[in-house]
């Protein structure tokens, strides 16, 4: 079985030069999101999985902050987890 590149898409070498290229600038969560929109993800997908692997970072890090700050403002633990849909089992 061959694997044929769509016509539209980078060499695989340009992508991986793109991503490395990516990963030297500052992070930015509306320009991340914006890489892993469809039809980004489909003509670039491995700019997407960057990207989406910053998002988490991103995501974990944000949630952690969420969590103190709900905390320091008085919100109940109980309150914070189902927020989060985290439920007792």
């Amino acid at each position: 079985m061959t694997f044929s590149r769509p016509k539209d898409h980078l060499p695989l070498q340009a992508s991986v030069r793109t991503v490395l290229a990516m990963a030297s600038r500052p992070f930015s969560p509306q320009r991340a999101a914006r890489r892993i929109e469809p039809d980004k993800l489909e003509a670039h997908p491995l700019m997407a999985l960057h990207s989406i692997r910053e998002l988490r970072e991103y995501m974990r890090e944000a949630e952690v902050r969420a969590i103190e700050r709900s905390l320091e403002l008085g919100a109940e633990k109980e309150e914070i987890a189902e927020t989060l849909g985290i439920t007792r089992q």
